[in-house]
């Protein structure tokens, strides 16, 4: 149980890669917070990952798991939403362990077009909501991490990042 009793923040928390990101937080014995920018699809996500793994662990892990994920609504680009998520994880858990920087804020038209098609304007909001937001919660996060005198910041990338957009890989995905 590496990650026993340590309280992770996973910023959009409800997509894919979310979703298995607070999995495997839980069986190895962390808190998962569920931080995203739909509450609605954060609670979905929390009750499918509660429905897999109770099928598929042990008795005394299964009667756990729905204490060992929170949501939170978090909108990443937004100062005042940062700074109510972190207050109210601090709230209820005293503490915050680790922010793993996941989610994925775009505009409307992103994805809507092929790569020839994309505006260069749109690309430049799509940047701006994309680094900054990882920028902004990393910046939030390590003010309460220094205050608290600990605290890990993992920021995700993708393959996707290296070349043109490929906006097909996530067909059947919605923005959420």
């Amino acid at each position: 149980m590496i990650l026993q009793d340590k309280v992770v923040v996973v910023t959009g928390g409800a997509g894919l890669i979310g979703k298995g990101f607070i999995e495997s937080i839980v069986q190895h014995g962390g808190i998962g917070v569920i931080a995203d920018i739909n509450l609605e699809a954060a609670k979905a996500a929390k009750q499918a990952i509660c429905e897999k793994l109770t099928n598929s662990s042990s008795q005394q892990l299964a009667s756990d798991i729905s204490t060992r994920i929170d949501c939170v609504m978090l909108d990443i680009i937004s100062k005042t939403s940062l700074e109510q998520a972190i207050e109210t994880i601090h709230t209820h858990y005293g503490k915050i362990d680790a922010l793993v920087n996941n989610a994925y804020p775009r505009t409307a038209m992103w994805g809507k077009k092929n790569f020839f098609e994309v505006e260069y304007e749109d690309f430049c909001a799509n940047i701006n909501l994309q680094m900054g937001g990882y920028f902004f919660s990393s910046q939030q996060f390590a003010k309460y991490f220094k205050k608290q005198g600990f605290g890990n910041i993992i920021s995700m990338s993708t393959i996707q990042g290296v070349y043109a957009p490929k906006f097909d890989t996530y067909i059947g995905h919605t923005n959420g």
